[in-house]
């Protein structure tokens, strides 16, 4: 996905690289000596809005790989919102599809940028704020589905007892998840207490092996045109995707690695403009399908950390 820095590409991508540096705990504040050179470096060309690209280098080495853009340390999740999403929100209601995936290694601060918490929310949650607000004002009804991604096992997290969910495809190739459960949400109140569910509301410092696993959050609008409901849009789906391992690592988890190369497939085909894209690689691509015929736009946030990490080595040079 991303390139070095010498090779560039004029083809217009629908799938949109940035990444995100995570700054340092307080525990690694403590550690890291103040001499210490920063693991990560990013230099940004300059640039108009979208256009700036970024050129991320990792610890010595001479070449970078090139992203859309990348956050820095001292910018915020909002200003990812405000650059990245916002401007698209209005699109869902027009028959727009947009996912926004949050990957890297553990403990980048994948979470943190997707869900966040009730004094600083995440992209979901600032996005979720605008939806409801302006589906209110259009008269429009918004549901929501959860569901939980392990080794190839989804699970609905709005009733855990459903074990029958399907990933089915009808004869124009729009993909339904059969059985997963979609709850009406009318207030952002409603939708902290649905999608926080029984966890803590403050933000805390959670260490690598409390992470959770792959998580996803659809957002849905019906449509009463009926043209778009044939094109399967008006959604956005955010995913939390599970901790990606060096699989040099033996502890390294072989499923989650498989989840990932398989989105990076994807990624290089739809960016590629390629004909056939490979969706059917994992179940979370095929969640993620573009509609037959529909539009869509796919927003992709590598998370990094600014320490030394052998994972992020191998991560970063497959993107």
């Amino acid at each position: 996905m991303a390139e070095s820095h010498s090779a560039k590409s004029d083809n217009p991508r629908k799938v949109r690289i940035v990444g995100k540096v995570r700054g340092l705990t307080d525990e690694e504040s403590e550690t890291l000596s103040h001499d210490s050179n920063p693991w990560i470096s990013v230099q940004t060309a300059p640039g108009k809005g979208v256009s700036e690209i970024s050129t991320v280098f990792l610890d010595s080495r001479r070449d970078g790989y090139e992203l859309d853009y990348c956050y820095q340390q001292h910018e915020e999740i909002n200003q990812i919102y405000s650059r990245e999403i916002k401007p698209l929100i209005l699109e869902i209601f027009d028959g727009l599809s947009i996912s926004v995936i949050a990957l890297g290694a553990r403990g980048s601060g994948k979470t943190y940028s997707i869900q966040g918490c009730r004094e600083k929310p995440g992209l979901a949650v600032i996005a979720m704020s605008e939806i409801l607000s302006k589906a209110k004002e259009l008269g429009k009804s918004v549901s929501i589905s959860l569901y939980e991604l392990t080794q190839e096992h989804l699970k609905d997290l709005l009733n855990p007892d459903n074990h029958a969910i399907q990933i089915l495809e009808d004869a124009q190739g729009k993909v339904n998840l059969k059985g997963l459960s979609q709850v009406p949400v009318s207030s952002i109140t409603e939708f902290y207490n649905i999608y926080f569910g029984q966890t803590s509301s403050r933000c805390t410092q959670l260490k690598p092996t409390d992470l959770p696993h792959s998580k996803g959050l659809i957002v849905h609008l019906p449509s009463e045109d009926d043209k778009l409901k044939s094109k399967s849009g008006n959604k956005i789906n955010f995913v939390d995707l599970a901790a990606y391992e060096d699989p040099r690592n033996s502890c390294g988890s072989f499923e989650n690695n498989n989840l990932l190369y398989a989105l990076l497939d994807v990624v290089r085909a739809i960016n590629s403009n390629e004909t056939w894209v490979p969706y059917r690689g994992s179940k979370l691509t095929r969640i993620l399908q573009d509609p037959p015929g529909g539009r869509s736009q796919v927003l992709l946030l590598t998370c990094l950390v600014c320490v030394w990490s052998s994972t992020l080595i191998v991560f970063v040079s497959v993107i």
